[in-house]
This record gives C-alpha cells, sequence and structure tokens, in this order.
C-alpha cells in the first residue's frame, strides 16, 4: 500500500514511546521553546512545512514516527494541524524507524550519538555494528569510531556531554590512542591532551603528533607485570647478552633479598 499524505488534528498525534528512550539531550520543551525551535516555526509560519511527518494510525490516533521538532513548532504556532506521511507499520518497523530517525538528528552531539548506539546495541535492537551501520545509512568504521569515543577518560566524555566540546571524531580517535584508560575510566596522557586540544584549540593534525609522540614515550618505558609465581619485564630496549647477564644477576640478587631465600 503506498503511503498517504493527510492533514491530521495536532491534538491526536503522541510521541512514539521510543521517542528519545536512548537518546541523551532529547529536546525539552517544557521550559519554552528552545533558539532552534523558534527559527523553525518562525519558518514554517513564513514558507509552510517542506517535510510532512511520518506517523502511523493507532485506533483513533496517531503515533509519531519521525518529525518531534516540527509537531513541536506546529503546537507553538497555535496550528490545529500539520500534514502527515501515513504508514502502516508494525510495532517492530515502528520501532526501528523512530530509533533511525533519532539518530540521524542534525542536532545531536556526537556523544550523545554513541551513548544511544551504545544503548540501543546492548538492548539487541540491532544485532550488530554492521547492522546499525546500515539502518542509519553509515559506514561501519564511522559506528565504531563513535563508540570507541566511550572507552576516552571519563572526564572526557563528562566535558563532552555537557559542554558539546568538539565533534571531531579523527582528532578524538587520536587522544584515546594516547593512552589507556584504568581500572577507573581514567587516563592523565588522554585528558592533559584533550585539554590541551580544546583550551589551545590545537589542529587535528597537531593532535596527531602529540598522540604519536605519547605513544614513543610509552613504548620506551619499562613495564612490569606480576602473576601469582612469575614476573614478566617488557624492557624498553634491547640488551646484548653481557648486559642480559648482568641485569639477570642483579635481578636474582634482589629478588632473593625480597624473598628471604638469599645466603645469610
Amino acid at each position: 500500500m503506498n503511503d498517504a499524505i493527510l492533514s491530521i488534528p495536532v491534538s491526536i498525534i503522541h510521541a512514539s514511546p521510543w521517542q528519545g528512550r536512548f537518546i541523551e539531550g532529547q529536546a525539552d520543551t517544557s521550559e519554552g521553546p528552545d533558539g532552534e525551535m523558534l527559527k523553525l516555526a518562525e519558518s514554517i509560519r513564513e514558507n509552510g512545512l517542506l517535510q510532512p511527518i511520518v506517523v502511523r494510525k493507532t485506533g483513533d490516533t496517531y503515533e509519531l514516527i519521525d518529525g518531534h521538532r516540527r509537531l513541536e513548532a506546529h503546537k507553538l504556532l497555535d496550528f490545529e494541524s500539520i500534514d502527515a506521511i501515513v504508514r502502516e507499520l508494525g510495532d517492530r518497523e515502528t520501532q526501528v524507524m523512530t530509533l533511525v530517525a533519532n539518530l540521524q538528528r542534525k542536532n545531536l552531539h556526537n556523544i550523545e550519538r554513541a551513548m544511544a548506539f551504545r544503548k540501543i546495541l546492548d538492548a539487541g535492537i540491532f544485532n550488530d555494528k554492521k547492522e546499525l551501520s546500515q539502518a542509519i545509512g553509515k559506514d561501519e568504521t564511522y559506528v565504531g569510531d563513535l563508540l570507541n569515543t566511550l572507552n576516552m577518560d571519563k572526564r572526557i566524555i563528562d566535558d563532552l556531554l555537557h559542554n558539546k566540546t568538539t565533534n571531531d571524531v579523527r582528532a578524538l580517535r587520536a587522544i584515546r590512542k594516547a593512552g589507556q584508560t584504568d581500572e577507573n575510566g581514567y587516563s592523565d596522557p588522554q585528558w592533559e591532551l584533550y585539554r590541551r586540544f580544546i583550551d589551545d584549540k590545537l589542529s587535528r593534525k597537531e593532535v596527531f603528533s602529540l598522540s604519536r609522540k605519547e605513544r614513543t614515550i610509552r613504548q620506551k618505558e619499562l613495564k612490569i607485570h606480576f602473576m601469582p609465581r612469575r614476573i614478566e619485564i617488557e624492557l624498553p630496549r634491547k640488551f646484548d647478552k653481557k648486559q642480559r647477564d648482568h641485569l639477570t644477576a642483579i635481578l636474582k640478587e634482589k629478588l632473593d633479598e625480597l624473598l628471604g631465600t638469599g645466603e645469610e
């Protein structure tokens, strides 16, 4: 059956239960319209509705699938009706279409989109990143990069979410590679590079360069891994046989003292 466009009273259109459920920063009109909403309303007043909203019929009312802000703008203008495409959709199709419409909102910040991706995947609505990327018309690498943003220092995530400091996914990827987060979700190398990126207004190229430099420094560090009855040591450079023998003797002597097994 082909889509039908009807003029529907705004009073009988209700929000989808999936509207904003997975999206951070969902527009809240309870405290008055924001600047973008006022601009949209003024545009509709002057030019009319350029793109109808999308709904499905539910008994004597209609459920909104796509067009939350357009509908709110009509309410703001006290318009009694709105042009809508009416589609015959099942619950599953409606759920997916509503989520995809929300994820494609232009005013959605990337960290909000990343959080939505994670919630949606955790809920099992899509089987994997590939299926999600196909649904929203994006490359799988794009989806993966956004999801990896959530593996950054929690201070960065919080700053991105509340201050919307940057939407540069590639720069954030370089910052993430500057260091691993610890068990509490912190990484000083990431945080320090991020602060420089924001405060000093570094270019993406400068961030890449500093990230590579930080990784090079980390690779030169002595790393010690403790296991129940074994210690593994990663040395910052190669040693010849004489140096290895000397280092082994020193380590053995110190470990004997520590374990109390050395000679009196």
